[in-house]
């Protein structure tokens, strides 16, 4: 019998092209970003000494409470703040437009 194939699925496609997204935006306005492997970290950012650590949510989906606790303890590690980010998209005039709305779980600097 064959090893059965990972399959992605379409959420799975979704996030990952949001993910890069939110890299994108951040990069273009002069953070250093990546794209993380695995866990409740999608994308870790870093500008002028400020690090961020980031969740990607794309359509409906929320953060859970395990997540938010994972993502406070890696952040407080690393004196980072935490966020997530939910994409929004928004179309006007036949254009459709993906935006971010933030969501600060953690601050280092109130830590």
């Amino acid at each position: 019998m064959r090893p059965r194939r990972h399959e992605a699925r379409p959420s799975d496609l979704r996030a990952s092209i949001t993910e890069a997204q939110v890299v994108r935006h951040l990069q273009k306005r002069g953070w250093s970003a990546f794209r993380t492997l695995k866990g409740p970290i999608d994308v870790i950012a870093a500008k002028h000494g400020i690090i961020l650590v980031i969740q990607v949510k794309s359509g409906r989906s929320k953060e859970s409470k395990a997540e938010r606790t994972r993502m406070v303890r890696v952040a407080s590690n690393y004196r980072a703040n935490a966020e997530v980010w939910y994409e929004k998209l928004e179309e006007s005039h036949g254009t459709k437009t993906t935006r971010f709305a933030r969501k600060v779980i953690f601050s280092a600097s109130q830590g």
